[in-house]
């Protein structure tokens, strides 16, 4: 599964955090992925973004938010990383636990990917001592279907994250734990 979770300390707290984080948001309480033309032609699914000036969009609740980044028109992707902030209270200020997945739905685009490329792959096979030529390359392009879309997935989703996380720290509302260098701890 594609997820990747990143603890944050704010000096803020927890009602002071989503107070603030609120103007950067456009309000919206669904994703939901639609089709779109790509800049390059090519049908893609992406979250269904309103149009906004504001980095983010989504919905805030009292104990944390579910949040996506803008990308109205670019870098469309199903595998965009939506942020489930979690806020803790803690001595002087709150604990933030982000977790980064794609759209639920993202996912059933691999079964479908994987069931042809193995079908084909299988095909491949059994075909291969009668045909060995046809048999090769249904075997190689079976696994390619299902290798591919799996390397694109995490490369997208990978991403996804790296950008949506230099756009949420850019709101400076909360920063990463100080951790000391191996050459910093104490012998």
């Amino acid at each position: 599964m594609l997820q990747k979770q990143v603890v944050l300390y704010s000096s803020l707290s927890a009602d002071e955090f989503l107070h603030n984080l609120t103007p950067s948001v456009a309000l919206q309480d669904e994703f939901t992925l639609l089709s779109k033309l790509s800049d390059g032609g090519i049908v893609v699914r992406a979250l269904a973004a309103p149009k906004t000036t504001l980095p983010f969009w989504g919905k805030i609740k009292p104990d944390g938010f579910k949040i996506t980044q803008s990308l109205y028109d670019k870098g469309l992707s199903p595998f965009q990383p939506i942020l489930y902030g979690k806020l803790i209270e803690s001595e002087g200020g709150c604990e933030l636990t982000l977790t980064l997945r794609p759209h639920p739905q993202a996912s059933s685009f691999w079964g479908i990917h994987s069931f042809v490329g193995g079908l084909l792959a299988m095909v491949g096979l059994a075909v291969a001592p009668q045909k060995p030529g046809f048999g090769i390359l249904s075997t190689i392009i079976g696994l390619l279907l299902i290798a591919f879309p799996t390397f694109r997935a995490k490369y997208s989703f990978q991403q996804g994250v790296e950008r949506a996380l230099q756009a949420f720290a850019a709101l400076g509302l909360a920063t990463a734990e100080q951790t000391k260098l191996p050459e910093q701890l104490p012998q």
